[in-house]
Parts: C-alpha cells; sequence; structure tokens
C-alpha cells in the first residue's frame, strides 16, 4: 500500500472519531437534570415542660425516635467572581429543658431531665423521682412496701402510710424526722376532680374561748421584742434580718403568731441552705461566701496581702494577723473608711463568710465616732465555726463620708465587710433567673399573712364548738382542696421549690417566700398561678407570675396549719408570762382521730431511700 493510500485512511478515520465525539458532547448539552427533591420540613421544637411536683410521681413519656432527614441532590454553580460578604452578628438560640432515657450501670434504665444549662433536675428509676433543686439538695419520693418515704434533704423526710378509716373518711399518718427526732401528724386524704390531697388535721382543740381570746384584740398591746422570742443571738435572725423584721408591738395573737411562722419557716430556710452548702464541696462554699447569697453585697477581705491591710482598712490596739482575718484582742480596734457620691446609697454589713471562725465575744460598731450597735451574736468557742454566711449587722449610707468602727470586747475574728453599691430603691434583678435582691417583708405582706392567721382561728373555734368526737360526714367530689380555696390566697413557702416563669424558664422559692394564687382552675398539669409577693435573695422576683404546682400550695397550707397549732401551744403555755396576757383557759379536746405514734422505722427508711439514691445517681452512665 502507497504512502499517499495509508495517509488518507488515517485521515477519514480522525474525522469520523471527531464526528462522535461532537455528537456526544452534544447530547449531554441538552440533557435536563432530574428536579431537586424538596427538603423535608423541621421537626418542630418542644416546648419546655414545668417542673413537676417533687410530692408527686411524675411520669414523663420517654422521648420518641429521632428522624434524620435524608439529604437531597447537592448542586454546584459554575464558580464566578468571589465576594466574601462582611460578619455580622452570630445569634445562638438558648435551649431548653432536655429529656433522655439513659442506662444505669449494672442494668435498668432512668429518665433523666436537665436544665438548659445541662445540669440534671430530675431522675425517674428505680421506683423513684429525684429532684435536684435550683438552690442546691434535692428531694426524693418513692413508694416502698405501701408507704410513700420522702426525703427532703439529708437529714429529714417524712414516711406516709395509712392510719384509719372514721366515717367514711381514710386518715393517714406521717411521721416525720428531723435533727435526729420523729415525730407524728396526720393527714385526711380525698378526691377533687380525679386528684388526691392530703389536709392537716388537728391532734387536739382548745376550748372556743382560747380562740376567741387569740383572734380578738388584746386589753393592752404586748412588747415582745427579739431578746424575749430568743432570736437576738441566732444565726438565721442575723442572716435574714434585712428580710424579717419583727413587730415591735402585738396588738393581738394573731400579729404574734404571724412572726412565730414567719420565723418557723426562715429557720427551715437557713438549716436548708446549710445543708446545701455542706453538700455542694469546699469551692462551692467559698463562692457562696464571696457572693454573700442573701445580702447581695460583694464581700471584701480585710487583708490585701500577708500581714497588710486592704485599701480602706486600719487597725490600732491589740491585734494580729492571721492567714484571711484580724484577730482583735480586748479593746482592738478596725475602722473602714467609706464615701459614697451624691444620688448613691451605699449598704455595708459586717459578719462572718462561710465556714469560718465565729466571734467570741460581744464586739461594738461605730459610725462616726458614734455607737449604733452591739453585736452580742455570732458568739462561739475557740474553733467554732458557722456552716452559711452570718451578717451581724447591716446598714445603708446616703451620700457623704463615713469611718465605721469595730471595737472587739474581748476576741474577735475580723474578715472585712460586705459593700453593695445602688441608688435608692434600685431592685437587682436577672432577667435570665428572675433572682432578685431580698425583698422585705412588707407591712401589707405581713397584714395579709396575719388575716388568714385570723380566719384559721376562726375557723378552729367553730371546729372546737363541735362536740368532739364531731361525725364527719364522708367525702366528696365537691370538697375543695386548701390550696384552691377561693378565700385562701396568701401562702408562706415551707421548703425549697422550683416553679417556672412566663418565659418557661425556671426560678426558686425557699422557705420564708410569700405568694399570692391568681387563679383558682389547675390547667392540665395541676398547675394555677400566682404572684411572687415576697422573697429572698436569689429566689423569684418579686412580682413575677409563676406557675405553682397545686399539691405545693396544699402542702404550704399544710405546713401553715401545723405551725400555727404549735404556736398556739407555745402561746398557751407562755401566757401570764414575760409580758404576755393570761389566756381565760388553755385546756384542750380530742381532735378528729387519736394522735398515733411515730413510726419507729422511718429514720431507717428514709436513710436506705438516700443511700439508693446517691448509688443510681453514680451509677448512671452520661
Amino acid at each position: 500500500m502507497s504512502k499517499a493510500r495509508i495517509t488518507k485512511m488515517v485521515m477519514m478515520l480522525f474525522g469520523i472519531m471527531l464526528i462522535g465525539i461532537l455528537a456526544g458532547a452534544d447530547q449531554k448539552k441538552t440533557t435536563n437534570p432530574p428536579p431537586a427533591k424538596p427538603a423535608p420540613a423541621a421537626p418542630a421544637e418542644k416546648q419546655a415542660q414545668p417542673v413537676t411536683n417533687p410530692v408527686q410521681k411524675p411520669n414523663p413519656q420517654p422521648p420518641g425516635p429521632t428522624t434524620i432527614p435524608h439529604p437531597g441532590p447537592t448542586t454546584i454553580p459554575h464558580p464566578g467572581p468571589t465576594t466574601t460578604p462582611h460578619p455580622g452578628p452570630t445569634t445562638i438560640p438558648h435551649p431548653g429543658p432536655t429529656t433522655a432515657t439513659v442506662p444505669i450501670k449494672g442494668g435498668g434504665m432512668a429518665q433523666v431531665r436537665r436544665r438548659a444549662d445541662g445540669r440534671v433536675s430530675d431522675i425517674h428509676a428505680n421506683g423513684m423521682s429525684i429532684h435536684q433543686n435550683a438552690r442546691g439538695g434535692r428531694t426524693i419520693v418513692g413508694e416502698h412496701n405501701g408507704r410513700t418515704v420522702v426525703n427532703t434533704g439529708r437529714q429529714g423526710g417524712y414516711v406516709q402510710r395509712p392510719y384509719t378509716v372514721r366515717n367514711g373518711r381514710t386518715y393517714y399518718q406521717r411521721t416525720y424526722v428531723a435533727g435526729g427526732r420523729s415525730y407524728a401528724r396526720v393527714y385526711r386524704g380525698y378526691e377533687y376532680r380525679g386528684v388526691r390531697y392530703y389536709g392537716y388535721v388537728p391532734a387536739r382543740y382548745y376550748r372556743p374561748v382560747f380562740y376567741g381570746w387569740a383572734y380578738n384584740p388584746w386589753v393592752s398591746p404586748v412588747y415582745f421584742g427579739p431578746a424575749a422570742w430568743g432570736w437576738a443571738g441566732a444565726p438565721w435572725f442575723a442572716m435574714y434580718g434585712g428580710y424579717f423584721t419583727p413587730y415591735p408591738v402585738y396588738p393581738s395573737a394573731s400579729f404574734w403568731l404571724t412572726d412565730y411562722l414567719m420565723a418557723a419557716n426562715l429557720q427551715a430556710a437557713y438549716q436548708a441552705q446549710a445543708e446545701a452548702n455542706a453538700g455542694a464541696g469546699p469551692g462551692a462554699t467559698a463562692a457562696a461566701s464571696e457572693r454573700g447569697p442573701e445580702s447581695g453585697l460583694a464581700f471584701v477581705p480585710v487583708l490585701g496581702g500577708a500581714r497588710l491591710l486592704a485599701q480602706g482598712f486600719s487597725a490600732a490596739g491589740s491585734f494580729d494577723f492571721a492567714d484571711d482575718r484580724l484577730i482583735l484582742r480586748g479593746g482592738a480596734t478596725t475602722a473602714f473608711s467609706l464615701s459614697v457620691p451624691p444620688g448613691q446609697v451605699q449598704t455595708v454589713a459586717y459578719g462572718i463568710p462561710t465556714g469560718s471562725y465565729v466571734n467570741n465575744t460581744q464586739a461594738e460598731v461605730s459610725v462616726n465616732g458614734v455607737t449604733v450597735a452591739m453585736i452580742n451574736q455570732g458568739l462561739g468557742g475557740i474553733g467554732a465555726t458557722t456552716p452559711t454566711q452570718l451578717l451581724l449587722w447591716q446598714k445603708s449610707f446616703g451620700p457623704g463620708d463615713y469611718a465605721i468602727t469595730i471595737r472587739s470586747g474581748g476576741l474577735i475574728n475580723y474578715y472585712g465587710l460586705w459593700l453593695g453599691q445602688e441608688a435608692a430603691g434600685q431592685q437587682l434583678e436577672s432577667a435570665e433567673t428572675g433572682a432578685t435582691a431580698p425583698t422585705p417583708l412588707s407591712p401589707e405582706v405581713k397584714q395579709a399573712i396575719a388575716d388568714e392567721v385570723q380566719q384559721q382561728l376562726a375557723a378552729d373555734q367553730q371546729a372546737a364548738a363541735t362536740p368532739q368526737p364531731a361525725p364527719q360526714a364522708a367525702p366528696t367530689a365537691a370538697e375543695v382542696p386548701d390550696a384552691l380555696n377561693p378565700a385562701e390566697r396568701v401562702f408562706v413557702v415551707a421548703s425549697n421549690l422550683d416553679v417556672t416563669m412566663a418565659s418557661g424558664q425556671e426560678c426558686a422559692l425557699s422557705a420564708g417566700d410569700v405568694v399570692m394564687r391568681l387563679t383558682d382552675s389547675p390547667d392540665a398539669n395541676q398547675n394555677v398561678n400566682a404572684s411572687i409577693q415576697s422573697s429572698k435573695k436569689g429566689d423569684c422576683a418579686t412580682g413575677q407570675t409563676v406557675a405553682v404546682g397545686v399539691q405545693d400550695l396544699q402542702e404550704m397550707h399544710n405546713q401553715f396549719r401545723a405551725q400555727l397549732d404549735s404556736g398556739l401551744q407555745q402561746l398557751g403555755a407562755s401566757s401570764g408570762k414575760g409580758g404576755l396576757p393570761k389566756a381565760p383557759d388553755t385546756a384542750t379536746t380530742a381532735g378528729e382521730v387519736p394522735p398515733p405514734e411515730p413510726d419507729p422505722g422511718a429514720a431507717a427508711q428514709l436513710a436506705a431511700q438516700q443511700q439508693q439514691a446517691d448509688q443510681t445517681q453514680a451509677q448512671l452512665v452520661d
């Protein structure tokens, strides 16, 4: 074959191949891409559920299956000129509470609810409901051998069991354990709109004339100060001195009883906080001391370094430096210079930080050379410490220059002062938690509590006038619990309680706070709306509207009734003494049912449940 023929054949083959390539390219160019599948809709966000009442056994639903959308086709456009936009602000949504089912080491599952910040709030496992209070501590509720076991702290709680049936009514016995002692109370069970309630039953009644003496004004007003009460040297009274001020004079027993039950609740709050601090560990305790949890003030230490006084402090007389304090001996003084700018108010407090050594003798506080207070509390032996912050004196100063001097009457451990600066009347509030500076119990709020006391005294007088044992009618479904009684609106909080604000976030209440019920009909979660009337530092803001469990309100009323009975007992025993008028008759008659003896096994059951809860929490698999 000639060279020219071979060249011609190669050129023909090359032409055929080129035509094929161009035809294929044209076919690809005119083919349309398949339509993109629409992206699946995002699942709706779950609303945050309100905190379940710890006294009831909540039964949260386990989380449903998680749907993961399948990715659709990805379109990559032809790159053009690149424009880099200037980054704008990034919004990070606030996470809400979450609930998950997690395994327990050794077998079993637990429902775990976490707050928005990731802390565990509730655990449901092994027949128990464990609630971690926002203020510290926990509540544990369980059923064991037909008995309801409720731990309200490391050292207390109660065990409830059926007691007796009389006239168609079922009565229950609760054996309370607190401070190493046990005592029993009786509660009557009844149904209202399909929900079980328990109402306090007095063990005894006084004669009607005694209730009339307590209800009506006394012939002469009674002056009965903190010293007469025995509160002057009490740590709880020093801590809540900015929140609770006793009446200077008592025109009737209802005012005396109001101060009695408020003091009982604040003592409970102090003990609960001390327990929570003890269980939080050394780091948490120190942090609480620096914050000034009840005062809302910042702690300023007297020492600025090794054997050096901090700015503003001076000392004279016989004193010595310790690691974190001055030791003032008899007659020694330390002073702090303070300047308050125009238009401002400065609050100063003196006391002992959490876990620190108490004073051993009295101290004198003076301002610009004038004695303003003698401190005779916070005293103890060498080496004694305070379990929680102990404020011994507090005062607010307007614009001006001041010298605040502490003089030792013997041996004093002086750590420094707590200082705060805010415009007069300003309320410190956190929009995130609803927490505030303490809102002192106003005369109006205390009057509302005194009115509730008077109302209960009238009801008890009427019950005492009925011959005992009274023939009680069988309960009906129409019997309204005290928590929903339209005539009873104001409730004194009796224990640590977490409630839900309108925003869906939680805030905390503690014993001695005061709420007013706003609505009478519970919602689907058995909650009603309530307004915070007065609260301590760190609790829900005064004026805040919150959702409160009806069962929680019922327990507040039960505690109110029990404290009122205890106060009447003390009033009767003290009548005619210490300036109190003499009661006309202090004899008693039996209540609806005979009072039971405390259950001897209650303390052991509470301890066993406490141990089981510790083990459950330790074995949760994160």
